[in-house]
């Protein structure tokens, strides 16, 4: 098995994990995991030497290895084996499927990861609020214009009490190559591919539209809200690691979070500010009223590929199935009892051996939270509002249409100077550097550079997925 995308395993703490898998199947597992640094080229080599493994996990459909792999017959389609695998077919998003079709024979080229497709809302300095009078609902839905009222006395109210004018509302980070895209973009619907009744394509993604204003009105939302001071002026050019770290050094008290791991940043932030603490806004309401926020683009987290040189693909199928049957999914969990933990009075217990388990996430159900909001990783109080977050994340997500296809034509290098350009232009005009104007002109020299086809290409693939 070759596993990229995880964290080195360790031995003493994962080999009795996959000591447990392997005596209920009868089969020996060799696993490797490259370093995260040089994954891809490891990837690239593995599947270059015509010996491979009889499992590749790829993380996304878009993955060039993994193409090149399909078309090059070395990864081999599984929907006949599927068939037999109950589990899989329970707890994976319908819309997951397409993505691991990826010619046009209809066969599946994957067994799917499937990933909690949810909203991410926004941590909250908490004792930021208390300072500057403010407080969220119970139900962690705000206005717009309740959000930007935190945002302003967060820069402007001197929530950490240090008598100086040194804190910013919003924390945000870059694209990664210097630019920058729409700083809250949920409530005006600028969250990617959807279907809509206003455009001249069936489906279309704001940023794109000629007929919609949605996404011209979140850009000039954007860029008041920079040129007031509300957000860090250090954005662009940070990463997310960066972002996090400023949050923790109280330079910014709103940031996008993830809110399964809320507990764990929590519990960091509180080693170096004491009087830290944190609340979380899971939506904010736009003008239509619905609540939507920062979209994840994937109902997949991966996929394991089964390559032609495996003897029994059937075998690895349903290996991978019982990870999600409901025995299964206990030792995804929580690893194996009285090596990971013990039980005593219906109460879990972590040993030591739990917090080094890196097998976690081989494979996930749809909908599900217990991943993040689990009993060995949390405190109960923890638990409880965790999850409660988890499960509102979940309830106000909307999947996006294009499940991670990338247009042929994006790969032409006339259309990427155009995509280039206005990615150059929006990020200008968020940080005040442009008119909001110079974005039609932008936009004009996207669609002459292929966009048109990119808009077309995008239709036809998302049509065809329906089907």
């Amino acid at each position: 098995v070759f596993y990229t995308g995880a964290q080195p395993l360790t031995a003493d703490a994962d080999q009795p994990w996959y000591d447990a898998v392997e005596q209920r199947f009868g089969v020996k597992l060799k696993i490797e995991v490259p370093p995260q640094s040089n994954s891809a080229e490891r990837l690239q080599l593995v599947m270059a030497s015509g010996t491979y493994p009889d499992v590749i996990r790829f993380m996304n459909s878009r993955d060039k290895s993994y193409m090149d792999g399909v078309r090059n017959g070395i990864i081999i389609p599984v929907t006949k084996y599927l068939e037999h695998a109950p589990n899989i077919q329970k707890y994976t998003y319908e819309k997951s499927w397409a993505a691991l079709r990826p010619v046009e024979d209809g066969e599946i080229y994957g067994i799917p990861v499937t990933s909690a497709v949810r909203n991410d809302g926004y941590a909250v300095r908490e004792d930021w609020l208390d300072a500057v009078g403010l407080t969220l609902p119970d139900d962690g839905i705000v206005t717009l214009d309740a959000f930007t009222e935190i945002l302003r006395r967060f820069t402007e109210n001197d929530p950490d009490g240090n008598g100086s004018r040194d804190t910013y509302g919003l924390g945000k980070y870059g694209i990664g190559d210097g630019t920058i895209g729409l700083l809250v973009p949920g409530p005006y619907e600028s969250f990617g591919w959807q279907k809509y009744d206003d455009e001249a394509y069936p489906y279309m993604d704001r940023i794109y539209s000629k007929t919609s204003d949605a996404y011209r009105r979140a850009l000039r939302y954007s860029a008041d809200i920079f040129k007031a001071g509300l957000v860090d002026p250090n954005s662009p050019l940070l990463k997310r690691a960066q972002a996090e770290e400023r949050f923790a050094q109280g330079v910014t008290g709103v940031l996008s979070f993830f809110a399964g791991h809320l507990p764990g940043f929590a519990n960091n932030l509180k080693k170096s500010n004491p009087a830290a603490e944190l609340a979380y806004i899971t939506g904010i309401r736009g003008e239509d009223g619905n609540v939507t926020m920062n979209v994840q683009n994937s109902t997949l987290y991966g996929m394991w590929s089964v390559t032609k040189t495996a003897a029994n693909p059937q075998k690895i199928v349903d290996l991978f199935d019982y990870l999600l049957s409901d025995e299964g999914w206990e030792l995804n969990l929580y690893g194996v009892e009285g090596v990971h933990y013990t039980v005593n009075d219906g109460v879990k217990t972590a040993s030591d051996l739990f917090a080094k388990l890196k097998h976690n996430g081989m494979m996930r159900r749809k909908e599900n939270v217990d991943l993040w909001a689990n009993e060995l990783t949390m405190t109960p109080e923890w638990l409880g509002t965790a999850r409660l977050w988890l499960d509102r994340a979940v309830e106000h997500v909307t999947v996006l249409e294009d499940r991670d296809f990338l247009p042929p034509i994006s790969a032409d290098g006339r259309y990427q100077d155009g995509k280039t350009n206005l990615d150059t232009v929006v990020t200008k005009i968020v940080l005040g550097e442009s008119p909001v104007s110079d974005y039609e002109a932008a936009l004009e020299k996207w669609y002459a550079n292929g966009g048109e086809t990119y808009v077309q290409q995008m239709n036809d693939y998302i049509a065809q997925a329906q089907q």
